[in-house]
């Protein structure tokens, strides 16, 4: 069984799935108190479904780009499951899992002040991700972090087929902190 993990934004998402299918799939709106109540939630959502930590096969986490605080609970959580010994501990991409085919599609993830973290895929082909200006895309366009949450689960499961994942336990940030 797979878990995936994603606290990049103001949601706390959980999608249980195999190598096949999505099982199970929570988003929890936080207000920022994230770090207050995941290990708690991540219980609830492993006992609803039966599942110990020790049962999970494989962990993906959402490594940014996002809220530099929720990228920090997320991955704080992945490198603790890694040095515990838990090898199979990846990290995708948050504007990645907006995507659900590959063709032309595009991706923002709000920055706040006016601006986007942004990405495209044209013919299977990924660009950099990067930040843009509110007024330089049609946001109506793009496939929005909040308005994706009912296509996440599979997104997550289509790019793990693809092997569009690493093990490099790194955040992506693409903007500086300060």
């Amino acid at each position: 069984m797979n878990l995936f993990i994603d606290t990049s934004n103001n949601y706390i998402i959980f999608s249980l799935f195999s190598n096949d299918s999505v099982m199970d799939y929570t988003c929890i709106e936080t207000n920022r108190n994230q770090s207050e109540i995941f290990i708690d939630e991540l219980n609830n959502f492993l006992l609803k479904n039966n599942y110990k930590l020790e049962q999970i096969d494989n962990f993906f986490f959402a490594q940014g780009p996002g809220s530099f605080t929720g990228i920090r609970v997320g991955l704080t959580v992945a490198k603790a499951l890694k040095v515990s010994g838990y090898n199979n501990v990846y990290v995708l991409s948050s504007l990645e899992i907006l995507f659900n085919q590959y063709n032309d599609c595009k991706a923002i993830i709000d920055a706040r002040g006016n601006k986007y973290y942004y990405q495209k895929v044209k013919d299977g082909v990924f660009s950099t991700p990067t930040i843009i200006e509110k007024d330089s895309i049609d946001i109506q366009d793009a496939k929005q972090y909040e308005n994706s949450f009912e296509n996440i689960a599979e997104n997550v499961l289509n790019l793990v087929k693809a092997k569009r994942y690493s093990l490099d336990i790194d955040s992506l940030y693409i903007k500086d902190a300060f």
